[in-house]
């Protein structure tokens, strides 16, 4: 990928009522990065079948009850998570093990595009 890597930062912690989960999401100036990030690694992806609707999080736990819920709350309730961003993963949902999976890595290089990337996906 073209996109340099960013030091980023997730300060806020969220229940997803949908997903019963409690998710982290990114500092004001990191989730502009990351929006921008994933919109131009969506566009490469044209052709895949990409969800394109989610935003950039960190997923604590999903299908959660109220107990859980509230012990990940008196866990969680103060977060600061920063690190450098330097990679996008791929990930397919495993109905054996109920989980997702990484299939793929792309990492940050911080170069020029270069006509064709991605064309493998085209």
């Amino acid at each position: 990928m073209y996109q340099k890597p960013e030091h980023i930062s997730f300060d806020e912690i969220v229940l997803s009522k949908q997903s019963k989960a409690l998710v982290l999401l990114p500092a004001v100036a990191s989730k502009i990065y990351l929006r921008d990030l994933l919109k131009n690694f969506r566009k490469g992806l044209k052709h895949l079948n990409v969800t394109n609707g989610s935003v950039a999080h960190i997923s604590i736990g999903r299908a959660l009850d109220p107990n859980q819920i509230e012990g990940a709350n008196n866990i969680f309730n103060n977060i600061n998570l920063d690190f450098n961003c330097e990679k996008i993963a791929i990930r397919k949902f495993n109905t054996s093990i109920g989980q997702f999976e990484v299939i793929y890595g792309f990492f940050s290089q911080g170069k020029s595009p270069v006509e064709g990337q991605l064309s493998l996906f085209q």
